[in-house]
């Protein structure tokens, strides 16, 4: 029976931390109080672990990896940088179009707005923050979230409000976005620069 109960402790503690009653050994004791820190073998034990697992296991990879590849502080520019690539964007607004008929306007428009719109449907699924029609009447309870709904126009008093849809907001629902190239400068690099080569 007591060969079992040591047989248990080591099948969960196979470096002898603990002995056959569950407590620590004194050598191990005795290690701790001379150096403060585990054992090397203890670390390479939990090293084998942590390898077989982040194997096994994607979960657990996904919060280990951050660790040796760090996300960049920052604003995430992943959506700007998506409309971009999608829909040119950013080449349409650092634009100026004040020479450009209206017609012209237009016809780049279509395009930006085909590619957008084709971004946001595969990476975002976007709901409203108010599902009902605009400029019909809506009462604003006494609860609700300045972050989720903007009161405009006259406000006075204290809620519950009532007032008329101007915008029915959005909503992420969920997000899928991709990562962004990693540059060497650590910059943020919203679409990299194009070269052909002849």
């Amino acid at each position: 029976r007591t060969r079992n109960l040591l047989a248990s402790c080591l099948a969960i503690d196979p470096l002898g931390r603990v002995n056959s009653l569950g407590l620590m050994t004194p050598r191990h004791a005795a290690w701790l109080r001379l150096f403060g820190e585990e054992p090397p073998l203890n670390r390479f034990w939990l090293a084998l672990q942590t390898f077989w697992r982040i194997l096994t296991d994607p979960e657990f990879a996904s919060r280990v990896e951050p660790l040796y590849f760090p996300v960049k502080s920052g604003p995430d520019l992943r959506v700007l940088a998506l409309l971009q690539r999608d829909g040119r964007l950013i080449d349409f607004l650092q634009e100026s179009i004040d020479g450009f008929t209206d017609d012209q306007i237009g016809a780049a428009v279509r395009d930006i707005h085909k590619g957008c719109r084709k971004a946001l449907h595969e990476y975002l699924t976007l709901e409203p923050v108010m599902n009902v029609a605009e400029e019909s009447t809506v009462i604003v309870g006494p609860d609700f979230d300045p972050a989720t709904i903007r009161l405009i126009g006259n406000v006075n008093g204290s809620p519950p409000f009532k007032g008329i849809l101007k915008h029915h907001g959005w909503r992420a629902k969920t997000v899928q976005l991709p990562a962004l190239p990693r540059a060497r400068d650590d910059s943020s690099i919203l679409a990299p620069a194009e070269v052909e080569i002849p």
